[in-house]
């Protein structure tokens, strides 16, 4: 028998593999043509990697329902379900044919050699050690979903019960109270089973060629050097961070008082609007240095124009709107957005799932119509634009291009759906003032004056019968007189009304008796001019306000994830590693909030922590879900970066590149130039590697804080001048 008829037969069988030749140089040593040879090894592989991938479809489909059981009614049946029946990816067996193939690489398919490099890099788990992480990994994830927090009136939730609470109650003994309670009741139960867990990941990362089960993850990203560049990231951004830290902390201080708010310490957890402190965005009622910009209720204004489902629609219409396709027929049926009412126990923490079907891919949410759970939705579905988009593809490939890329597609969107001119869109807020975001960009100066007074509405006495010279003086009124027409002011006598208004700004509202009808034609002309000028100068500064109020809330709702999300990650690595052991867990980890982010545990420093026993039975990083289900975290650290890149891409689709407009005013919404940009790169899968993927949208190969940091620009010079103009110190010292 032939080595290739020996392959064919063996890789369709699974047997009989030892039958191919050492290398590839023995491929013309029988007779046949080595053309004809690698032809035929190629249709085996395919053959094999048919079979494979057919296998693994069912696989994966099987556990993705499994999971989604457990996850809308956690049972002891609907886990030990899961336990026995799921398989987690992590632990796909990489088949011994694999390796054997692998030795041709270079002979297959550049899809061929793609798939079968994912397959053999898989770590080897034996089926008692990958039965054993299940089981721990089960009871970590029920620990989680059952865990409440009472009071005298009721039982409370992590996800949204108590996220709630930090986010909109401003008492700091109940806002310690759901902070504590919460850590109480998921740490000491997790830390009980957690190093277990490290012990079988780590056996069956070793066993697999891996150092630890945190090399397993750094690997799955294809970046060798990521703990350097997530490092230089993060410096990068540092500056950024420490100014709008310097700023929540002096506004906290302010409101809560010096005895809970160091002036320049780590602020306490628990102050910051979040469960993990990982988003300060719900803080824009403390924080707010734009009294003369208009704040508006976003979370208000969305419950009350919207139910659930309406949201669930807006966000299918923005993505619409870029040419993408619609949810499809089985989303709508089988997702689930509110807690049921019949009592069950389910996970709330907001998730997407791929069935591994055509058209089965769903969202999980206890939703509230609030702004917080409007990007989460928005977040959410691109998730699933990105299932449907690769789709085509062979199943191993069906995933992102790394994980930071899954995460980083719904948030490429959080810049425009929370940008003025979407808002306005939907009814939320008034109409933008800036040309790039209404998209008329040859508006006359007095035009987009009145755009600004009026919201669009011309006011009855704004005419261009006079080729607006009349235009100066109705603006002139409407910042006098609160946009009230006082009585002397007519359209039958306009040189008198001129005149009126010039002397109430030159001279506070008072005539000088010099000021006389008969010789003002040149002092009309030239204070016409010198009226506008003041007009737009007040205006701008007002249009400016509620441009930095728009970064500064997008900020505290994604820079300060930047060192949460790094500080996650590194304690697991270290704990993996063997660094850092579970007596240890918690000061490790307040040693890495503090010096990463510049926030502290409420009662107790990192560095007091080793020496008394202040929350040394807890294990706080289980207060998040993904630790509970053991998904890594440093894919939100490079997505806040990669969205970015993205975002600026997509608006380059739009505008063109250069872009001729700020980053910040980018509106994305109807452009199907940037849709097929982002389709381009989703339909990909994980088919090329990250670097091909993002180059598919920047240009670039490589993730930059640029784009990050272009965006906020106007925001840190602002920062950096309003600091020093308060002496607020910027940065922090861990003793404190």
């Amino acid at each position: 028998m032939s080595w290739i008829r020996c392959l064919l037969l063996g890789l369709v069988l699974a047997l009989g593999v030892h039958c191919l030749p050492t290398s590839a140089d023995a491929l013309g040593q029988d007779g046949q043509s080595p053309v004809d040879k690698v032809i035929q090894l190629r249709q085996a592989v395919d053959v094999w990697l048919g079979a494979y991938n057919h296998r693994l479809r069912r696989v994966r489909h099987t556990t993705a329902a499994l999971a989604w059981d457990m996850s809308v009614n956690t049972t002891e049946q609907s886990m030990q379900r899961l336990a026995i029946y799921g398989q987690d990816p992590t632990f796909d067996e990489s088949p011994p044919e694999a390796d054997s193939i692998r030795r041709y690489s270079e002979l297959l398919t550049p899809l061929q050699t793609r798939q079968i490099g994912l397959i053999s890099d898989r770590p080897h788990y034996p089926e008692n050690m990958y039965m054993s992480a299940r089981s721990l990994l089960v009871q970590l994830e029920r620990t989680f979903s059952s865990a409440t927090v009472c009071d005298r009136r009721r039982c409370y939730h992590g996800e949204p019960d108590l996220q709630t609470v930090m986010e909109t109650s401003r008492d700091p003994a109940r806002l310690l109270w759901a902070w504590r309670g919460w850590r109480r009741a998921v740490g000491p139960p997790m830390r009980a089973i957690y190093p277990d867990l490290v012990r079988v990941l780590n056996a069956g990362a070793r066993h697999a060629g891996f150092a630890d089960m945190g090399a397993v993850w750094r690997h799955e990203l294809e970046m060798p050097d990521i703990e350097q560049t997530a490092r230089g990231l993060s410096e990068e951004v540092r500056p950024l961070y420490e100014q709008l830290h310097a700023l929540v902390r002096s506004a906290l201080r302010r409101h809560y008082g010096p005895k809970l708010v160091s002036s320049r310490g780590p602020i306490p957890a628990h102050l910051l609007g979040n469960l993990w402190s990982q988003s300060w965005e719900s803080l824009a009622d403390i924080v707010n240095p734009f009294p003369g910009a208009q704040q508006t209720d976003l979370s208000k204004r969305l419950a009350d124009q919207f139910s659930v489902k309406d949201f669930v629609k807006v966000a299918e219409n923005f993505y619409m709107s870029l040419g993408l396709p619609p949810m499809t027929e089985k989303f709508w049926k089988n997702s689930i957005f509110q807690r049921p009412a019949d009592g069950r126990n389910m996970t709330c923490h907001a998730s997407s799932a791929d069935f591994y079907t055509d058209d089965d891919f769903r969202i999980l949410m206890c939703l509230e119509r609030n702004e917080r759970d409007f990007g989460v939705l928005h977040h959410e579905m691109g998730h699933i634009q990105y299932f449907m988009a690769y789709r085509h593809l062979p199943t191993v490939l069906r995933d992102g291009a790394n994980s930071a890329f899954h995460e980083a597609v719904g948030d490429t969107f959080f810049y425009s759906i929370f940008g003025p001119a979407h808002l306005h869109r939907l009814g939320l807020a008034e109409a933008p003032t800036n040309s790039s975001q209404t998209g008329e960009y040859r508006r006359k100066p007095s035009d987009r004056t009145a755009a600004v007074l009026f919201g669009r509405r011309r006011p009855p006495c704004f005419s261009d019968a006079d080729d607006g010279r009349r235009a100066p003086l109705t603006l002139m009124v409407a910042v006098l007189f609160g946009r009230r027409r006082p009585p002397c002011f007519s359209d039958a006598d306009g040189r008198r009304a001129s005149l009126t208004l010039m002397v109430a700004v030159l001279f506070g509202r008072r005539r000088p008796p010099c000021l006389s009808d008969a010789n003002c034609r040149h002092a009309v002309r030239t204070q016409t001019n010198i009226n506008e000028h003041v007009v737009m100068n007040v205006l701008d500064v007002k249009k400016r306000g509620r441009g930095l109020q728009l970064l500064l809330q997008r900020a505290l709702a994604k820079v300060p994830l930047i060192g949460f999300s790094l500080a996650l990650d590194t304690w697991r690595w270290r704990v993996y590693g063997g660094k850092v052991q579970p007596r240890d867990y918690n000061a490790a980890w307040w040693q890495l909030r503090e010096t990463l982010s510049g926030v502290r545990h409420p009662d107790c420093s990192a560095e007091t922590m080793k020496a008394t026993a202040c929350n040394q039975a807890g294990m706080d990083p289980g207060a998040k879900f993904h630790v509970a289900d053991n998904i890594p975290h440093i894919r939100y650290f490079l997505a806040v970066f990669l969205q970015l890149q993205f975002f600026e891409g997509l608006c380059e689709a739009k505008y063109g590149s250069p872009l001729p407009i700020p980053l910040h005013e980018c509106d994305l919404y109807g452009s199907h130039a940037a849709g097929n940009k982002l389709m381009a790169m989703m339909s990909l899968g994980k088919s090329r590697s990250w670097q091909d993927a993002l180059e598919v949208i920047t240009g670039s190969r490589q993730i930059s804080a640029k784009p990050l940091l272009r965006y906020f620009k106007p925001l840190y010079d602002w920062l950096v001048a309003e600091n020093r103009r308060t002496q607020q110190i910027v940065g922090w010292m861990t003793s404190e």
